[in-house]
């Protein structure tokens, strides 16, 4: 049974635009699409948890409150904290004037293979020779999505008269003033993950990807020509790397104080109708000017193109891209832990062991729609990944 919202994609406007490589509108429906994931804290009823200890709890999960932080830009304090990972060859960047880090949030962040989720902060602990303040990451949860305990302190901040009325009348804090939540993310997001709006959003995450891949074969074009009198460097053409891992603020100490470990990776693609939109070259016809007769203007138009492209292509890797992916991996991470959890118009299983092509990983898949021209088919694949954990937590 085919659901009246998956076949409605195919008509959605967003979609059409996200679909068009030829055409830059993809950037238009970047903000329409993230609007898609509210996490509006106010329009929760949390409940109260008594522990068998006394501390009071809350089921409100914690990346929807930091959200809601994120959304108005507010400045946390981390008096206490310790690096998961241990720092390998990363290298801490700036000086550190103290151990309290203090900053506004930037956003929140998301491995795409493991569930480790961080904050990005402007770091106010952290200078250079010229400024003070730098974005820095701090993990907010294990690789399996569990609350990090490196926060030896807890977070701090001051509330704003809404957030301290909605604290209040839900009797969310303790007498200290301190909350205590026990998950992460919201069990009940699993539903979101059979949802048109999840589609479109992986579906505009691909096309992402695949558009600062071709930026960067436009950027290498340009700088195979001679209009730069040194050579610019061009970023890593595999893309997936850029934005696969947190950089996180790592402490050099920890290269001698960590271990290896083994955790669980989960994946999950999203397989449409076959595309046959191609981008369109802006860069061939202008080296092709500039090769025929060496113009000083078509020169400075590669340049100009060359810093474009190379400004469109960093905002996609260290904007776009994590902003919606960390919404996905919040609803990924509600399935993976509620996986046999289907809505009711589902009545199919998961087909076990599909491949792409032969000799390739297996999947688990699910075809949610197969009508005509029309093909919408989710993947997903866990398996183990090794990692380096801090032993200083």
């Amino acid at each position: 049974m085919t659901s009246k919202a998956m076949l409605s994609i195919f008509d959605d406007e967003d979609y059409k635009k996200i679909l068009d490589r030829s055409s830059d509108d993809i950037f238009d429906v970047i903000d329409s699409v993230h609007s898609y994931w509210s996490f509006d804290v106010y329009k929760r009823k949390p409940n109260v948890i008594f522990e068998a200890n006394g501390i009071k709890s809350t089921d409100l999960d914690l990346f929807t409150f930091l959200k809601s932080l994120e959304n108005r830009g507010a400045v946390i304090k981390i008096p206490n904290y310790h690096s998961l990972k241990s720092g390998g060859s990363k290298k801490a960047s700036g000086a550190i004037a103290s151990n309290v880090r203090l900053g506004k949030i930037l956003n929140l962040r998301s491995n795409s293979e493991t569930f480790n989720f961080s904050v990005k902060i402007m770091d106010m602990a952290s200078y250079t020779s010229s400024s003070v303040g730098m974005p820095k990451l701090f993990t907010l949860t294990n690789y399996d999505g569990t609350i990090f305990k490196g926060w030896k302190d807890g977070i701090e901040f001051i509330p704003e008269d809404d957030e301290t009325r909605f604290i209040c009348e839900n009797l969310l804090s303790s007498e200290n003033g301190e909350i205590f939540f026990k998950k992460f993310i919201s069990d009940s997001r699993w539903v979101s993950f059979y949802s048109k709006h999840y589609i479109i959003t992986k579906y505009l995450i691909q096309m992402l990807q695949e558009r600062g891949k071709f930026y960067y074969s436009e950027m290498k074009l340009i700088k195979n020509t001679n209009v730069f009198n040194k050579r610019p460097e061009v970023p890593s053409g595999d893309f997936s790397e850029e934005y696969k891992y947190s950089n996180e603020d790592y402490d050099s100490s920890y290269k001698l104080n960590s271990e290896k470990d083994v955790v669980k990776a989960f994946v999950v693609e999203v397989d449409m109708p076959k595309n046959n939109t191609i981008f369109k070259s802006t860069v061939t016809d202008l080296i092709n000017k500039y090769n025929n007769k060496k113009s000083e203007t078509v020169k400075n138009q590669l340049i100009n193109e060359y810093n474009r492209l190379k400004e469109l292509r960093t905002k996609i890797i260290h904007n776009y891209v994590p902003k919606l992916q960390v919404c996905i991996r919040a609803v990924e991470y509600a399935h993976w832990k509620n996986s046999n959890a289907k809505p009711s118009w589902i009545k199919e299983d998961w087909e076990t062991d599909f491949k792409l092509i032969p000799r390739s990983k297996k999947w688990d898949r699910m075809i949610l729609v197969d009508n005509d021209d029309k093909f919408i088919a989710i993947r997903k694949r866990e398996y183990d990944k090794k990692v380096d954990i801090s032993t200083k937590i």
